[in-house]
C-alpha cells in the first residue's frame, strides 16, 4: 500500500462477490467492477435501489452464463452494460473482428428494456464470436497493464486463467486484480468463487 500500488484495492473489497453459479465467474468479476465504477444500471434491484447482481446485467440471460463465457463474450458485456474495454490475448495473436459492437451501449439507450440489444447480442453470446478488436499481449504488456490499474482508482484488470495452470481445482476461471506487489511481481487475486479460495496471490509470470 505504501508503494501505492493497491490504489483499487478498497473499491472491489466493498464489491467483493461471491458468484451464484458455478459458471458465473466471468459476469461475477464484471459486477464487481461495474459496482466498484459507480455504474448505474438504470433499472431497479431491490425496491428502489439500482445496483448491479447477476441477474441485473444487460444483454445476457441466466442460460448463457450457465454455459460459461469465453473472454470476447465478457468484452461484449462489459461494453453493452456501459464500460469502456481494452481485450487482450497472449501470445501475440491478434483478432481483427467487426467495429460495430464498439458503438453499441446498452446504458446510452433512452429504453430500459433489454429488448433494444437482442439483435446486436444474439449472434455474439450465443454463437461465441465477438465483434470487439482483442489484441495481443506479452507479459511485460500485461505487467504495464496491472501496474497502470493498481496505480489509480477508475482503472479495473480483469484476468481469463486456467486454474490447472495455478495448480487449482477446475479449469477456464475470471477474477478482477486487486492490487500489485512490483517488489514480489505477484497480483492479488479477488477469486469470485469464495467457498473455494480467499483471494491470494500470485506470481505475474506463472498468471501470463
Amino acid at each position: 500500500m505504501l508503494a501505492g500500488t493497491m490504489e483499487n484495492y478498497f473499491s472491489l473489497a466493498e464489491q467483493y462477490t461471491t458468484q451464484s453459479e458455478p459458471e458465473y465467474c466471468g459476469p461475477a468479476s464484471l459486477i464487481m467492477v461495474l459496482n466498484a465504477l459507480d455504474i448505474d444500471p438504470n433499472k431497479p434491484w431491490k425496491g428502489i435501489w439500482r445496483w448491479y447482481s447477476e441477474e441485473i446485467l444487460h444483454c445476457t440471460t441466466s442460460e448463457v452464463m450457465k454455459r460459461g463465457m469465453t473472454l470476447e463474450q465478457i468484452t461484449q458485456l462489459a461494453r453493452c452494460n456501459g464500460l469502456h474495454t481494452m481485450t487482450f490475448r497472449p501470445n501475440g495473436a491478434f483478432h481483427y473482428l467487426d467495429q460495430d459492437l464498439l458503438e453499441h451501449s446498452h446504458n446510452e439507450h433512452i429504453s430500459q428494456s433489454d429488448e433494444c440489444c437482442d439483435h446486436t447480442t444474439t449472434q455474439t453470446l450465443h454463437h461465441n464470436t465477438s465483434r470487439a478488436y482483442v489484441a495481443g499481449c506479452d507479459e511485460e504488456l500485461l505487467r504495464t497493464a496491472v501496474l497502470a490499474s493498481s496505480r489509480r482508482q477508475g482503472l479495473h484488470t480483469v484476468v481469463n486463467l486456467s486454474r490447472q495452470t495455478l495448480r487449482q481445482t477446475g479449469d477456464g476461471h475470471f477474477a478482477p486484480i486487486g492490487g500489485f506487489n512490483q517488489k514480489m511481481n505477484q497480483v492479488l487475486l479477488f477469486d469470485t468463487a469464495r467457498f473455494k479460495y480467499p483471494p491470494h496471490w500470485v506470481d505475474l509470470p506463472l498468471l501470463y
